[in-house]
């Protein structure tokens, strides 16, 4: 995969994605590069993106749902939204783009928003799903995680200790009955305390 990135003062030569210590462009992967240039390149405009078509059956085909660009010496962010295929056999066949820079309405288009808040949410934000999924530029190591889950777990084992076997057995005359099951308010509260 090879791109070109314009803007207002400059442009980049070719530049490939490439990483010879790690898989790169894997199935719902991110990948994060840093890229140097000889000068700034002021307000970004598009990004030309392509691959040439190489590799084997299903492997020729890319998705790409976003890029983004982050300058670290102004802070500004650059968002090239894509959701397209690059490939041969996939939507309308090409393996060349150019994505100018998303706008306001672009970025909170409900589709862009859902997937990139539900990832990030669940990938980072679910305590559980985070052991397995964990961001790898996240500073909350997988061990931290996992004491983390176990801390929960042995806590919430304590408050059910605490709390069992407070309720009486014996139906309450305040008691909602559901068919064959009951509710008390003393039951209500036990688990609004858990």
């Amino acid at each position: 995969v090879q791109f070109i990135v314009s803007g207002d003062d400059d442009e980049t030569e070719v530049r490939t994605l490439d990483d010879p210590k790690r898989s790169i462009l894997r199935r719902n992967g991110v990948d994060v590069f840093v890229m140097a240039v000889p000068r700034s390149l002021g307000q970004l405009n598009f990004i030309r993106i392509w691959h040439d078509n190489s590799g084997k059956g299903k492997w020729k085909s890319w998705f790409l749902k976003y890029v983004v660009f982050r300058d670290v010496q102004t802070g500004h962010k650059f968002e090239f939204v894509s959701n397209r295929w690059f490939a041969v056999e996939e939507d309308d066949g090409m393996v060349d783009r150019l994505l100018p820079v998303a706008g306001k309405a672009q970025l909170s288009e409900f589709s862009h928003l859902f997937s990139t808040t539900s990832q990030k949410n669940l990938t980072d934000g679910h305590l559980w799903f985070s052991v397995f999924t964990r961001p790898p530029r996240s500073r909350f190591t997988r061990v931290q995680r996992v004491s983390s889950c176990m801390a929960l777990l042995y806590l919430s084992m304590l408050v059910n200790a605490m709390w069992y076997e407070r309720t009486s057995d014996q139906p309450s005359p305040n008691a909602v009955k559901f068919g064959p099951f009951s509710l008390s308010p003393e039951q209500v509260v036990y688990f609004h305390l858990l």
